[in-house]
């Protein structure tokens, strides 16, 4: 759900991400402690991009990512459907745009 008027988009208990949530906020939330596709990035204070696993989002599964600003604050959550990153075997003697 994404209120128009705060811009905080929730999508679950406790799963909260908003414009302005600084990088300290971002590692303290459930989103960050619980939903981290890899938990060994919670170990990378360097860390500008952040994947979740995937997340039931209003009755679909979808794939979330998480970019964090060069000023330490949330700058874009990247939604998209899981099966785009499974890219098919291409035929070898056609182009994607041709098969």
């Amino acid at each position: 759900m994404l209120d128009l008027e705060t811009g905080r988009f929730s999508w679950g208990e406790g799963l909260e991400l908003y414009p302005g949530m600084s990088k300290e906020e971002f590692r303290k939330s459930k989103v960050f402690q619980c939903e981290l596709k890899n938990p060994e990035d919670k170990n990378d204070m360097s860390k500008k991009s952040f994947c979740l696993r995937e997340q039931t989002i209003d009755g679909f599964q979808m794939v979330v990512a998480v970019d964090i600003s060069m000023f330490g604050y949330v700058e874009e959550i990247i939604l998209s459907k899981p099966e785009y990153y499974n890219w098919p075997n291409w035929p070898k003697e056609l182009t994607e745009k041709e098969y």
